[in-house]
């Protein structure tokens, strides 16, 4: 697991590499050409930047041991940098949005040719990084392949915009082409803002249905019931959960194996790593913590 975690890190380090050295280019060349499109493009880009940042800085924190005053780690770290770059790329579409507005209203001439060329070359760096990402398992990289892929769409549409104004002479295509860039960008902040803050809020991870997932462990012999629940996310795909289980009056070892039973069925069907199980027995009164264990049970017999 920790060889994985750090080839991982190597890849993402590249990819931030090509990612950061073209995102510079990118604002560069959008300023020369008078490309709108190349600019809104840049901002989807710094969206892709700090995905991939996040998540190299992730698999930083997730390498550091627990301590006594952080018992989770530093996992959150990635979800309230996750919220700062949701607003930030929010407060970005707003600009993009209002620009391409005015550029509607008076468009510039675009150097198509340049234009042309710095979305080749963003073309070739995100098909590089997409190289380097291709074989993520953890979730924060697979969350950052898409990131990248959406972007490797958007400079093919720069692309086909610039062919089009190079025969055509139409410079509308270039504010038209960042107001659906501008968009896109407002959608991913969007998204990665309302999950930073239902982490923050410890709601209920969205791909967990809780019903199922009651009646599955209630499925396994021995658990009666299933209540006191409660799911969240303590970073990017990973999971916790604390429940009460409630059980017929048994031997400790006997509930020790249901326990593990329910952490391998929470785990394998459900993603859930961490668990905290509190049981209880049918002879319990008040919900009580310590059980009253049936003493005239073969096994205690022996003893």
């Amino acid at each position: 697991h920790l060889e994985l975690r750090l080839a991982e890190s190597k890849n993402l380090r590249l990819a931030l590499f090509i990612t950061g050295t073209f995102l510079l280019i990118e604002v560069i060349g959008g300023v020369l050409t008078r490309s709108l499109a190349l600019i809104a493009d840049a901002g989807h880009m710094l969206v892709d930047f700090f995905s991939l940042l996040t998540s190299f800085f992730a698999l930083k924190m997730a390498l550091k041991p627990a301590t006594k005053k952080r018992t989770f780690g530093l996992y959150r770290m990635e979800i309230l940098a996750s919220l700062v770059n949701g607003i930030t790329l929010g407060v970005v579409c707003l600009f993009v949005l209002k620009e391409a507005y005015l550029r509607i209203l008076n468009p510039p001439n675009i150097n198509e040719k340049g234009m042309l060329l710095v979305a080749l070359i963003g073309l070739m760096a995100n098909v590089t990084a997409i190289y380097f990402l291709r074989h993520g398992k953890t979730l924060n990289l697979k969350s950052a392949l898409l990131h990248v892929l959406g972007d490797t769409f958007s400079s093919l549409g720069i692309i086909i915009g610039g062919i089009i104004i190079y025969f055509t002479g139409y410079y509308l295509i270039d504010p038209l082409l960042s107001l659906i860039i501008a968009l896109a960008i407002f959608f991913s902040a969007y998204q990665v803002t309302v999950e930073s803050v239902n982490i923050l809020i410890e709601s209920t991870p969205k791909n967990i249905e809780v019903d199922k997932l009651i009646s599955r462990v209630k499925e396994i012999p021995g658990i009666l019931d299933l209540h006191d629940l409660h799911i969240w996310t303590i970073s990017s795909g990973l999971h916790a959960l604390s429940a009460h289980l409630l059980l017929n009056d048994q031997l400790i070892s006997k509930t020790d194996q249901l326990i593990r039973e329910v952490e391998k069925v929470l785990s394998n069907e459900f993603g859930i790593v961490h668990t905290t199980l509190q049981v209880e027995c049918v002879a319990c009164q008040n919900n009580k913590l310590i059980c009253q264990f049936n003493r005239q049970s073969p096994e205690l017999k022996k003893n």
